[in-house]
């Protein structure tokens, strides 16, 4: 098969039927009925693949500023962390470009009023920050600041 038949057939697949955060049983509809590509999509697929999938994980999250924005925020949560998912497949829990993916589900979250996790994510999100970019970083610096307004608002 060619690859981006295979990428394709992990897109389109049919919904399926996931227990979600809170323990109920919910649809995935998201994407046409995507099912979890980060668990789908076999390592051969994602090696031949991995521009097209960053681009999807890319695209991933700017539906989910969306939809955010636009007061569908377990909606964005899912997405945010199928894109994260994905991109610590691609590139590895601790790359760089792992980091606004965090951040981006941290803030969600937050938004949520589920400080708990928002904070935990807030804390690897400036690990990984910190020791790619170092204290002084304005990412630094704003994660610092994220974890510090998650934890006055505990």
């Amino acid at each position: 098969a060619n690859s981006s038949t295979d990428v394709k057939s992990v897109i389109r697949s049919p919904p399926t039927t996931s227990r979600s955060l809170n323990g109920s049983d919910s649809t995935d509809d998201i994407h046409g009925g995507a099912t979890d590509i980060s668990t789908e999509v076999s390592t051969d697929v994602i090696e031949r693949n991995r521009e097209v999938l960053q681009v999807i994980t890319t695209t991933m999250d700017n539906l989910a500023v969306v939809q955010n924005k636009g007061g569908k925020s377990a909606d964005a949560e899912v997405l945010f962390r199928k894109a994260l998912k994905i991109t610590e497949r691609l590139l590895g829990v601790e790359h760089p470009e792992v980091y606004p993916k965090i951040q981006n589900l941290a803030e969600v979250l937050r938004g949520q009023g589920n400080y708990d996790e928002a904070e935990s994510w807030f804390r690897r999100a400036l690990d990984i920050v910190e020791r790619t970019f170092g204290l002084a970083h304005e990412d630094t610096v704003q994660t610092v600041m994220d974890l510090a307004e998650v934890l006055e608002m505990r």
